[in-house]
Formats: C-alpha cells, sequence, structure tokens
C-alpha cells in the first residue's frame, strides 16, 4: 500500500468536505438552484480551491521523491567517491548510483534536517515486504563497519539505499538476487 502522507490526507479530506458541503445545500434547497448566481458562487471558489489543493499535493509528492542530505553526509559521500578515502569500502556500481542520487539530493543544514530522515549514524529500523523480520542497523563510515554489532557502512549497497529517506517510505535495494523492497519502520537520529 502506498504511504499517504497526513498533510496530502488533510487535503484531500476537505476538498471531499467542501463537495458534500455544497451538494447537501443545493439539493435540500438552503440555495436555490434556480438562481444561476448562486451555484456560481458555491461552483468557482470551489473549483480555485480544488485547483490550489491538487497543485500543493503534486509539490508535496515531488518534494517527497527528492533526496534529503545533511550538508556534511554528502561532502563525505562526495570525498568517498573522489578516491579520498579508500576504495575498496563500495563497488563500483553502487558508487555509480550513488552518483546519481546524489545529483537530485537536497541539502539540508543540521539545525533545518528532518528528524525522520536516514543520515550518517542514523539507528534504523525496516522490513522487507517480503519478509516479517525486522532489521535494525546504524548507518557508519566504513571504517567503524561491523556486521556482528549491526552498524553498516553508508558505502554499502544498503547504506546508500536508505541515506536520505524517511520513516513510512519504501526503499529499492538492488541484492545478488534482484531488487528488494523495504518500508523504513523507524529512523533514530542522536
Amino acid at each position: 500500500m502506498k504511504h499517504i502522507n497526513k498533510d496530502m490526507l488533510a487535503c484531500r479530506l476537505i476538498i471531499l468536505i467542501s463537495v458534500l458541503i455544497s451538494v447537501v445545500a443545493l439539493r435540500n434547497g438552503y440555495i436555490e438552484d434556480t438562481n444561476p448566481q448562486w451555484v456560481m458562487m458555491i461552483i468557482f471558489p470551489l473549483i480555485i480551491v480544488t485547483i490550489i489543493f491538487n497543485s500543493k499535493l503534486n509539490n508535496m509528492q515531488k518534494a517527497k521523491k527528492q533526496l534529503v542530505l545533511l550538508k556534511d553526509d554528502y561532502s563525505l559521500l562526495v570525498s568517498y567517491l573522489n578516491g579520498r578515502f579508500n576504495k575498496t569500502a563500495f563497488d563500483r556500481r553502487n558508487a555509480e548510483d550513488l552518483q546519481q542520487e546524489l545529483k537530485k539530493a537536497k541539502l539540508v543544514s543540521k539545525e533545518d534536517f528532518p528528524a525522520d530522515v536516514v543520515r550518517l549514524n542514523s539507528v534504523v529500523r525496516i522490513k522487507a515486504e517480503d519478509k516479517d523480520d525486522i532489521m535494525e542497523m546504524e548507518l557508519v563510515t566504513p571504517e567503524r563497519a561491523d556486521i556482528k554489532a549491526k552498524r553498516i557502512s553508508i558505502m554499502a549497497p544498503i547504506g546508500t539505499a536508505l541515506l536520505g529517506f524517511r520513516k513510512g517510505e519504501k526503499v529499492n535495494w538492488h541484492v545478488p538476487a534482484g531488487k528488494k523492497t523495504f518500508t523504513i519502520l523507524e529512523v533514530i537520529n542522536g
């Protein structure tokens, strides 16, 4: 099921309530439907409200698809990709995928960074669509990575796949057997 943002749901409810009130008012004779001025006084504002809310919904959906990154995390990732750190920390395909994602990223300062977005040092709980198991991991730099301690490198495929996404969003991760989809259940930023 597609994740629906609370703001989107509120916008859709306001539109639905406006339509229902107008229909009830016209049907019950609170407004004379023989007078076209009254009908237009309800329909035009309703059309304008619908256009405004649909525009807001479209903007929210576009913003939701945009990767959000902390400026410091972005700089660190670029440093890894430019070879300032050990290149064995990640594979070439993952590096190419990461470069494409970084081109689309919205950079945010630490003060403005949303609390529910995955970043470096986030503890993340995820669930695969096809399994009931919940996995918990911390995203760390490659030097601190330790699978037994559930610390995953931000340069590992799952690390880069999760980076910049929000709680509730679905993330695709390429594994040897194909593509898996995970839902982010919880993000803890210290």
